[in-house]
C-alpha cells in the first residue's frame, strides 16, 4: 500500500517530516500531533463506520495486575480484561475499574460491503504496511512491524477511561486517530497526559487528529471525564498499539 491515497498530501514532504521528527525528540511525553491527518474521503469512510456501518457494543475493562495510578515503581505492568456481564462488573471494585465504552464488535447488519466497513477493514491493512512504518518511523525514530491492536470505540457521557499506561506486550508506538468531529469547550474528554493526579497536557478530540506517542511507564494518560454540556455528543475514535518488528 502507498501513502498516497490514505494520507493527507501536506504530511508527506521531507521537511515536514524531519520537523516532526525534532518536535517528537523534544517533547516531554516523546508525542506528536498531526491535524487532518487522512485524505478527506478515507476520514468520511470512517465516519460512515462510526454513524451507521459498525456495529457497537458495551465494553468493561478491568485491571488485572497493578493499576498504574497506585503501583510502586519497578511494580509490574498492567493488562486489561474484558468484563463481559453485568454481574461480573458489579464485583470489580471501584479502584480495579479501567474503562467503561463502546467497542467494534463488527459491521452493522447488511453493511458488509457498505464503504464505512470496507475501508475500516483497509485501514488495518494500511496501518500494517511497509510503506506507514516507514513514514512513523521518519517522524520518530522508531521502527514498527506488521502486528498491531486496535480498539475503534464510541464514548459517550458516563463513559471513562482512567489513567493508565500503554506499556508491554511488545507495543512500540502507540497512536489515537479521533474520526468524529464536533468536539466543544465543556464537552470534556480530551485525551490527558497526567502524572501523579495532576493534569499535565490535554488534547482536543478533533475530528481528523491523530497523536502519535511512545509508551513509557513514566507517562500516564486517560480519556477527561465528560463535561456537563455534552449531551448527546459522541467521542468516537481509534486507539492503536503498534509492535516493534520482531514481535
Amino acid at each position: 500500500m502507498k501513502l498516497e491515497g490514505w494520507v493527507d498530501e501536506a504530511h508527506l514532504a521531507a521537511q515536514v517530516i524531519a520537523r516532526r521528527r525534532a518536535a517528537f525528540a523534544s517533547d516531554r511525553f516523546r508525542s506528536i500531533v498531526l491535524n487532518g491527518f487522512l485524505a478527506v474521503e478515507k476520514h468520511r469512510a470512517l465516519q460512515q463506520l462510526f454513524a451507521s456501518d459498525g456495529r457497537f457494543e458495551d465494553y468493561l475493562g478491568r485491571w488485572v495486575r497493578s493499576n498504574p495510578a497506585t503501583r510502586q515503581a519497578g511494580g509490574k505492568p498492567f493488562y486489561e480484561y474484558r468484563v463481559k456481564t453485568a454481574a461480573g462488573w458489579s464485583r470489580v471494585p471501584e479502584e480495579r475499574r479501567l474503562a467503561h465504552e463502546l467497542m467494534l464488535a463488527g459491521p452493522a447488519a447488511g453493511c458488509e460491503h457498505q464503504p464505512g466497513w470496507t475501508t475500516h477493514l483497509d485501514f488495518r491493512t494500511f496501518l500494517a504496511s511497509e510503506a506507514f512504518a516507514g513514514f512513523l518511523e521518519g517522524m520518530t525514530g522508531i521502527r514498527t512491524g506488521p502486528h498491531l491492536e486496535w480498539m475503534p470505540r464510541i464514548m459517550r457521557p458516563g463513559h471513562f477511561v482512567r489513567a493508565h499506561d500503554d506499556t508491554g506486550r511488545g507495543r512500540a508506538l502507540c497512536m489515537i486517530y479521533f474520526v468524529g468531529g464536533g468536539w466543544r469547550p465543556g464537552y470534556g474528554a480530551r485525551f490527558q497526559n497526567v502524572a501523579d493526579g495532576r493534569i499535565l497536557r490535554s488534547i482536543e478530540p478533533q475530528a481528523n487528529r491523530l497523536i502519535i506517542h511512545e509508551p513509557l511507564r513514566s507517562q500516564t494518560h486517560q480519556v477527561e471525564p465528560f463535561g456537563p454540556d455534552a449531551a448527546d455528543w459522541e467521542r468516537r475514535a481509534y486507539s492503536i498499539w503498534l509492535h516493534g518488528p520482531e514481535d
